[in-house]
């Protein structure tokens, strides 16, 4: 997870999974505690989170 600082506030960058991670059940209860964590601490912040590729494909479009 990175923390990005803006003149608009706080993204936080969430990378969901590391290259063959995707272990069917058990990553997909790993993967949306991660989310829900990131949620916490970006709220505390003020912030907001967003998925790494939702980042990489706003920036190629």
């Amino acid at each position: 997870m990175k923390l990005v600082l803006t003149t608009m506030g706080v993204v936080m960058v969430l990378k969901l999974a590391e290259l063959g991670y995707w272990i069917m059940h058990q990553s997909s209860l790993i993967i949306w505690q991660r989310v829900s964590e990131a949620q916490n601490i970006a709220i505390k912040l003020g912030g907001q989170v967003i998925g790494h590729t939702w980042l990489l494909e706003s920036i190629a479009a």
